[in-house]
């Protein structure tokens, strides 16, 4: 295996590791009946999720070349800087680990968005 292919395969897992300490974090806590508290990890790891099968099974981004396929990209982009930009400021002690592993995600997002338009 190429070393960047592995260098990529590890950026593209790294946000994993803040979700689960959020999962882990939310479920330890007092507040579980709070559903607003899931939000932005369901958030994170619905996106976490669709980029790891978008690299596996391409076809799970839509065809290559498409509007499904950029609009799939920039969605994603778009939700995960939103989701983690506005967890910072909403109890700040219970999300930033969600809202860490959202704005990871906007970084890989706009990585795939920027391969996607070049190759």
């Amino acid at each position: 295996m190429n070393p960047a292919t592995v260098v990529v395969w590890i950026l593209y897992l790294s946000p994993v590791i803040p979700i689960g300490l959020a999962w882990k974090k939310l479920y330890t806590s007092r507040d579980r009946n709070d559903w607003i508290s899931f939000v932005p990890v369901l958030i994170a790891t619905a996106s976490q999720i669709w980029l790891i099968s978008g690299s596996v099974f391409p076809w799970t981004a839509g065809p290559y070349y498409s509007s499904l396929r950029y609009g799939i990209i920039w969605l994603n982009f778009l939700v995960t800087l939103f989701v983690g930009a506005s967890a910072f400021f909403t109890k700040p002690e219970r999300q930033i680990l969600a809202g860490a592993a959202c704005l990871m995600l906007t970084l890989l997002w706009g990585f795939v968005g920027a391969t996607n338009v070049v190759v």
